[in-house]
């Protein structure tokens, strides 16, 4: 009876915390959701490649927002018996091979940055995850979209920082800026043989 009680216990417990997302609803429409609203980034998302790097797997995605700029999402899992290395930060910085950040704000699982690039731009991603074998982002929003998207979560108590840069925004004939490879994966690495396995 214990056990049960318990076991009640923790999935409520995990399902008031689990309110926020960044994920394809069942049209392919991008959203973005936290407790207090429901936001559409995209319309119907197109896919783009499918990189399968043996124990970890990316689905590439784009569409043209309603500001006509090119946003890119990518959905990133690992196998079963492997997780990511890195926290969200740190697997973007590496997967844009960027060594410099803004962070401007924070909603639980849901963070957004002003990432630098080599070339010294910047661009304005979002990034989800409540896992360490899951993570999804999207990039190409504009500084006024990227803090309009802010502001339709409802923040209240929160801070947002200023953005201090200009954020690229791509056109339709841009290409992913993610840099996927097996050195990357392998090498880094980004991946790790799953710390722990089993149900409790």
């Amino acid at each position: 009876m214990k056990k049960i009680i318990l076991l009640i216990s923790l999935t409520l417990f995990f399902t008031a915390c689990s309110v926020t997302s960044l994920d394809l609803d069942k049209n392919d429409c991008l959203m973005l959701k936290n407790d207090k609203s429901t936001f559409l980034l995209t319309q119907k998302m197109n896919k783009d490649k499918f990189l399968n790097f043996k124990d970890l797997f990316v689905q590439q995605y784009h569409q043209i927002d309603a500001s006509n700029n090119k946003i890119f999402y990518e959905h990133v899992e690992t196998s079963l018996d492997y997780e990511l290395n890195f926290d969200e930060l740190y697997t973007l910085m590496y997967v844009f091979d960027s060594h410099k950040y803004e962070e401007v704000y924070i909603d639980e699982n849901l963070q957004f940055y002003q990432l630098n690039l080599k070339s010294k731009s910047y661009i304005n991603v979002i990034v989800y995850s409540n896992d360490t074998q899951y993570i999804s982002y999207a990039y190409g929003f504009s500084n006024e979209d990227f803090i309009k998207i802010i502001k339709s979560l409802k923040p209240k108590d929160k801070k947002i920082s200023k953005l201090k840069f200009d954020a690229l925004v791509f056109d339709a004939k841009a290409k992913p800026l993610s840099k996927w490879s097996d050195v990357l994966v392998y090498f880094t690495p980004l991946i790790v043989p799953a710390r722990y396995k089993g149900v409790f």
